[in-house]
């Protein structure tokens, strides 16, 4: 009762300063300020117990927390994000190897904003050209910041620059082109999507999918690695995954007609492009007809004519393997290399601050042996302060005595 009621208060706490800071953050120079400050580590180090399960809280709380997080995350970055590329900070999430929920929230929530507030044709130009230059810094080699990268951010990434190119002027377009490797950038992570293997394609939803097919659309070598990820598919009998290369193959041709020719010069086999062209049978069909079966059922009763056509597709995606495995390692090398530049970032400047914490000990030290000695020698001249008052005061004593007597004796001799 008493136990859950305080837990209770602490989480309203907790939000009411999440909304406040919330509140804050709607005036873009407030973020200003904490701009050239540590404000990713501020936030995390006050959201991560709750965000990453450190303390037990409802459900509903903790996407309260989140989605206050995000919100002041957004905002922050967003007044980072017009600035010259000098005076930025944002390219600083690439480093945060060490709180990974924290930089792709980051990433996340920029992508989200243009993905849906791309016109920076409205903007001024020096500030278009800023977010630009910004999200070029942000987004250039982000897939080996994090790892591994993650599919669904690296179709977000591909949508939002999409969406910027498609929803701007010939200005913004050619600013995109011509002083930014965000182009490139989206190709690259749109066929890193598109090779991440067919295992992860059977995870995927079909929206995803289609928007990792639209953004290769023009790759030359989109045709090629599914093809080569179809054989691997085929060679484990993984019935569902062949299934949904098949229809992600279709759908390709259907895009674009270079990747039809593209499809032609590999397989060079109008009975295997017919195959494949042709849909899945339903789930529940039993009819022994040619056309009714599986891709996998028609591999396994043309054996021989099949391994023909994985040897064309193997020998035409040989150069892309090694690309891709060279590209893989280079990647792996510049994360660990990265994570170790952090590492020692942190302990360098935890050296730093054990040592000024070292000194500050030493100078307090030394305050605070000032201030003994200080307070010693007040109490030293209070107390020769105090001898010589009760010195005056004895001597004022015996002189008024003195006087007493002195007068009692010429009254006694009046008398006589």
């Amino acid at each position: 009762g008493s136990s859950t009621r305080r837990e209770e208060d602490q989480f309203a706490v907790v939000l009411k300063v999440l909304a406040f800071a919330d509140r804050v953050f709607d005036i873009p120079r407030n973020a200003d300020v904490i701009l050239p400050h540590n404000w990713m580590e501020w936030i995390w180090s006050g959201t991560a117990p709750f965000l990453e399960g450190g303390i037990s809280i409802p459900p509903a709380i903790a996407q309260s927390i989140e989605n206050f997080t995000r919100s002041i995350i957004r905002k922050i970055a967003l007044a980072d994000l017009i600035k010259p590329k000098g005076n930025s900070y944002i390219k600083r999430a690439k480093d945060l190897t060490e709180m990974p929920s924290m930089q792709r929230m980051i990433i996340e929530e920029v992508l989200r904003h243009y993905s849906v507030n791309n016109r920076l044709d409205v903007l001024q130009q020096a500030e278009a050209t800023n977010v630009l230059r910004n999200l070029d810094s942000l987004l250039s080699g982000i897939e080996e910041c994090i790892s591994p990268f993650p599919l669904n951010l690296g179709v977000e990434v591909a949508t939002a620059l999409a969406a910027i190119t498609v929803h701007n002027n010939a200005w913004v377009r050619t600013r995109v082109k011509n002083n930014t490797k965000l182009l490139e950038t989206r190709d690259r992570l749109s066929f890193l999507m598109l090779s991440s293997g067919w295992k992860e394609f059977k995870k995927m939803p079909a929206e995803r999918i289609a928007k990792t097919l639209q953004i290769n659309t023009h790759d030359p070598n989109a045709t090629v690695w599914l093809l080569r990820s179809l054989t691997e598919a085929v060679t484990e009998r993984c019935v569902e995954s062949v299934e949904t290369l098949q229809s992600m193959i279709q759908q390709l041709q259907a895009l674009d007609v270079e990747q039809k020719r593209t499809l032609a010069r590999i397989i060079a086999d109008e009975e295997v492009a017919t195959v494949l062209a042709t849909p899945p049978p339903p789930i529940m069909s039993t009819s022994e007809h040619p056309n009714d079966r599986t891709f996998v059922q028609w591999c396994i009763a043309n054996e021989s004519k099949w391994e023909a056509t994985m040897a064309k597709i193997v020998k035409a995606s040989k150069s892309l393997d090694e690309n891709l495995r060279s590209q893989n390692e280079r990647g792996q090398r510049e994360f660990t290399a990265r994570v170790k530049a952090r590492k020692v970032e942190i302990e360098r400047k935890a050296s730093q601050m054990s040592r000024s914490a070292s000194d500050f000990e030493k100078l307090w030290a030394e305050v605070e042996a000032k201030r003994a000695t200080y307070l010693e020698a007040v109490e030293q001249a209070h107390s020769r302060r105090k001898e010589r008052d009760e010195k005056r005061q004895s001597m004022t004593g015996r002189t008024t005595s003195t006087h007493s007597i002195a007068g009692t004796e010429t009254s006694t001799k009046s008398q006589l």
